[in-house]
């Protein structure tokens, strides 16, 4: 086992003696920072744009608001022809009801909540980390 750990070791040392060490200029600092500033210095302002637009978050949401809406309180009466109905048979069309109990509209409820307090959090401290 020692064996291939000395050919890559010896093999390693080999090609550092044949490259050499170079060093930096003396003022080789200086002339980096001269170009980080100039490059600044030139650089347009970054302004931050969100991916997906807070009017689409709107409509988003009271989209999903009254879907539950009418899942939960509504029924939607289907209008059929007489001629689809023929078709049909003893076909039903409706919107199945849901039932869910209080422990469960809660906690969906107070896991909403917190889940807007943390990402409201997490935001505030990820823009101070990366502010320039």
């Amino acid at each position: 086992m020692e064996e291939p750990y000395n050919k890559t070791d010896e093999f390693t040392r080999k090609l550092v003696q044949d490259a050499g060490l170079k060093t930096p200029s003396f003022d080789f600092t200086a002339l980096v920072m001269k170009e980080v500033e100039t490059k600044k210095l030139n650089d347009e302002v970054f302004v931050y744009k969100p991916l997906i637009s807070k009017k689409f978050w709107g409509v988003f949401l009271g989209a999903l608001i009254s879907l539950l809406m009418v899942f939960r309180y509504g029924k939607i009466p289907v209008v059929t022809s007489s001629i689809i109905k023929a078709s049909l048979g003893d076909y039903k069309t409706s919107i199945p009801q849901f039932e869910f109990s209080e422990i469960t509209v809660y906690s969906v409820i107070v896991f909403g909540v917190l889940f807007a307090i943390q990402a409201t959090f997490l935001k505030k401290n990820l823009d101070k980390l990366y502010s320039l």
